[in-house]
């Protein structure tokens, strides 16, 4: 008998649909802590945070795709993410999620695409997906990062100044 392979992966929650990602990419879960501010981000880049002596660039997803912020600080928490482009500038991010994330395998014959038309301005960022009848949404990552990269300059080492894109 063949066995179907899977993907063991996360669901993030969020206030909406959950996010869906692969779970090598979580380093941490941690309690929500107010990120301190950088000069000229967009709204859905919520600042920076100190995790493990990195400077983290913290992200409100659903921000990021159009939707007004509507998180309570109730249950959130930041799940930090090794990042998988390499770009120096971003070597961890943090995404504001509202819980605590929950295991799922991910065959690909349980995994439908679903229409996106309601969502982002930019469809290209991410993927609206079901798995076993559950919305979810599937990040582009790497764009997500190299995004990140354009508006954030600062050093990977604990102590040093963090500044932000001129």
């Amino acid at each position: 008998m063949q066995t179907r392979s899977a993907i063991r992966s996360l669901f993030l929650p969020m206030m909406g649909d959950p996010l869906l990602l692969p779970s090598v990419v979580l380093a941490e879960v941690i309690t929500y802590r107010t990120p301190e501010s950088i000069q000229n981000n967009p709204p859905w880049l919520l600042g920076l945070i100190e995790w493990r002596g990195v400077s983290v660039p913290v992200v409100s997803f659903e921000e990021f795709c159009g939707h007004s912020n509507q998180s309570t600080l109730l249950g959130t928490r930041i799940a930090i993410l090794n990042t998988i482009t390499g770009i120096p500038q971003v070597p961890f991010l943090g995404l504001r999620i509202q819980g605590i994330p929950r295991l799922v395998l991910v065959r690909e014959d349980e995994l439908t695409l679903r229409n996106s038309e309601e969502f982002s301005q930019d469809h290209t960022m991410y993927v609206t997906v079901e798995l076993a009848e559950q919305p979810a949404i599937i990040p582009d990552l790497a764009a997500l990062e190299s995004l990140l990269s354009s508006y954030i300059n600062y050093p990977a080492l604990k102590g040093e100044a963090c500044e932000s894109k001129p």
